[in-house]
């Protein structure tokens, strides 16, 4: 595998992004995401092809650490709070995904229970914006269980054009307090199938 990692840029105990590459592929790091000014959220993207990919995919992570509090922006006596400050930040990369025509995959912690999509209005405002840029959701149920609740804070987007199946789990393990994500895309092998019968015309 090949590394490809975009250290802590927001401060504090969690931080940095990782990203791992097989060799079966090439893997290039795009400039894409700036480092946050209000360093609320850090983003790696990755530019993937290679022989079993009839096209490129470029991979965007993303980790927005839960930190909803209000804060002081520049010199200014105006308190906004992390979810007012990341949509600002982050709708543009969102557009700017949307109009490069290269597959595309969003993915990451962003700390936002799509559970409560229905009923909490800053969740439901992040999700519309995601969907208006034609990312699809391709993890729906939660990834963080514990006796008390089920939240689903690690979310997998894909705008990915026909040829590709996809497929996406949560593998249920111990191995973290937040269950792994997978998706897997592969290439529609064209199956060509004997037809039944055959036709016979009398001259």
């Amino acid at each position: 595998y090949e590394l490809f990692y975009e250290p802590n840029s927001i401060g504090g105990q969690k931080g940095g992004i990782a990203m791992y590459v097989h060799s079966m592929y090439k893997g290039a790091k795009l400039d894409f995401f700036a480092k946050s000014p209000s360093k609320v959220w850090e983003g790696l993207s990755v530019k993937v092809t290679g022989k079993s990919l009839s096209k490129p995919i470029i991979i965007h992570t993303v980790y927005r650490p839960p930190r909803e509090r209000k804060r002081k922006r520049n010199d200014e006596n105006i308190f906004r709070n992390n979810h007012e400050i990341f949509m600002e930040e982050f709708e543009p990369y969102l557009e700017k995904i949307k109009s490069d025509p290269t597959d595309t995959m969003l993915m990451g912690d962003f700390n936002y229970n799509l559970i409560e999509v229905n009923s909490n209005s800053m969740i439901q405002e992040y999700f519309d914006a995601i969907r208006a840029n034609e990312l699809t959701p391709q993890i729906t149920l939660p990834t963080k269980i514990n006796r008390n609740s089920c939240k689903l804070y690690d979310h997998i987007y894909t705008r990915i054009t026909h040829g590709y199946n996809i497929n996406s789990c949560i593998y249920v393990t111990k191995i973290s307090d937040h269950l792994p994500v997978f998706c897997s895309i592969n290439p529609v092998s064209k199956i060509t199938t004997k037809p039944q019968y055959e036709i016979a015309k009398d001259i």
